[in-house]
């Protein structure tokens, strides 16, 4: 589906980075919680560590430190790998996002304008040049949208499992080769008899 009005390209591609980025920062805030757990407490050295890096290797840290400070045993990896799996495509459909070239364009049919972009990414394959093209519609920008605020609700879940305020089993459960996600786990426990 095109965009029924020019400015409404600029604003998804603008709501995405602001998705986008409170994704980045969901990885920055559970390293630092994950660091502060094991014992960090310098908040300098928190900044220095992190200053730089960019969504993939500061995903890549954070799968790491939850395998060797939160995971309890292989099933638990293999659950957290599971979980860490789905973010990479967040970052796959960043990279088309943020870094291609786009040309907007209007079409006019039957006296109604319709807005689109397209945009080129250049790219390299074993085989020579693999220029991606792409053509997002409001859909496609509302999906990925959707797919960074999922990320940060499950980073919240492992945090949880992180100040031990819930067991993994009680967030994430794989059920053949589904990961089920349970966000009742982000509510508040009750506790009675206190």
């Amino acid at each position: 589906m095109a965009f029924e009005k020019e400015e409404q390209m600029y604003e998804m591609l603008g709501r995405y980075v602001i998705a986008f980025e409170d994704f980045c920062e969901s990885i920055r805030s559970l390293i630092v919680c994950i660091l502060h757990a094991q014992g960090l407490k310098n908040e300098a050295v928190y900044e220095i560590l992190l200053e730089g890096l960019t969504a993939a290797p500061l995903l890549s840290k954070l799968h790491a430190l939850v395998n060797v400070s939160v995971a309890k045993n292989e099933e638990e990896r293999k659950v957290f790998s599971k979980v860490f799996s789905q973010f990479h495509v967040i970052i796959e459909e960043r990279n088309v996002f943020l870094h291609s070239h786009w040309l907007p364009y209007s079409i006019t049919e039957e006296e109604k304008t319709l807005f689109h972009i397209a945009g080129t990414k250049p790219g390299l394959n074993k085989s020579g040049a693999s220029t991606k093209i792409s053509s997002p519609t409001l859909e496609d920008f509302d999906r990925s949208i959707k797919r960074c605020r999922e990320a940060t609700i499950q980073f919240a879940l492992i945090m949880r499992v992180v100040i031990g305020y819930r067991v993994l089993s009680e967030c994430f459960e794989i059920q053949g080769k589904l990961l089920k996600v349970n966000h009742e786990a982000l509510k508040p426990i009750i506790l009675k008899n206190v």
